[in-house]
């Protein structure tokens, strides 16, 4: 967040991505952290840029089950695919 490259290289000024869609991918733990640094960029750049939050998904194969509470589990479901 301190230096939001990710922000400026989607939708900053001179933005070197503008229009591209950021995919967050993991296997198990990794699909878990995908999944929960994906809720965290939507909900951190909805704030500056309403139209980039929506254009983050994130695509988790096998993640740890009961990661999530249910509600966050249904909050990411718009977003987030799950392989097993």
């Amino acid at each position: 967040e301190k230096h939001n490259v990710l922000g400026r290289l989607l939708c900053g000024t001179n933005a070197m991505c503008a229009g591209y869609n950021l995919i967050l991918t993991g296997h198990s733990l990794g699909g878990g952290v995908a999944c929960v640094l994906a809720l965290l960029l939507r909900k951190h750049w909805r704030r500056d840029w309403p139209h980039l939050s929506s254009r983050v998904r994130c695509v988790a194969f096998s993640p740890p089950g009961g990661l999530l509470s249910r509600k966050v589990a249904e909050a990411t479901a718009a977003f987030t695919t799950t392989v097993y």
